[in-house]
């Protein structure tokens, strides 16, 4: 086989292989977050709609103080000053964008007391100059939150909708006692 062959079967197998989602974690005093529920959602939502693109971020953890700053800043409190873990994968969909962020807290109350200040909001935009419209529900010690451009807000929104019946379709799995 000639280079040339070779090289062509590379890039043929590189471009027709789909994208995988790479969530970035937050590592600064923080655990990771065991779990793999995020990383199957991202798959999912490529299943469901191949025209998603997933883009990397080298800063997690200014991405985690800015969204608990908007946060604080959309329902004039911080409910996130406990938070344990944090998580996100950056979606690109056509000319919107959108985020699907994950909290981990050992707080789960102040989780359901923002989830609730938060979807108590008309219209769910944060209160930052970009115009972002936002989403959210909690799942066991853990906020999953939304944040989407105003471009394709709606179309984001029901993606997210399917994140979160996956969320809530999957029982958590618990580690086996220790012996």
């Amino acid at each position: 086989m000639t280079c040339k062959a070779v090289l062509g079967a590379i890039l043929t197998t590189v471009l027709v292989l789909p994208a995988q989602a790479q969530v970035m974690r937050c590592a600064e005093s923080m655990q990771p977050i065991a779990d793999d529920s995020l990383q199957r959602a991202a798959a999912a939502l490529l299943a469901k709609d191949p025209q998603i693109t997933f883009q990397q971020d080298d800063q997690p953890c200014s991405q985690a103080r800015n969204t608990s700053s908007a946060l604080a800043r959309t329902v004039g409190r911080n409910y996130l000053t406990r938070v344990s873990g944090f998580e996100f994968v950056n979606v690109q969909r056509g000319d919107s964008y959108f985020t699907i962020e994950r909290f981990r807290t050992g707080t789960p109350g102040e989780l359901r007391k923002l989830e609730t200040a938060l979807n108590s909001r008309k219209p769910r935009k944060l209160k930052i100059e970009a115009n972002t419209r936002y989403d959210v529900f909690v799942a066991g010690d853990m906020l999953v939150l939304m944040v989407s451009s105003a471009v394709g807000s709606e179309e984001n929104v029901k993606l997210f909708r399917h994140v979160q019946q996956l969320f809530q379709s999957v029982a958590p799995v618990k580690p086996p006692p220790a012996s």
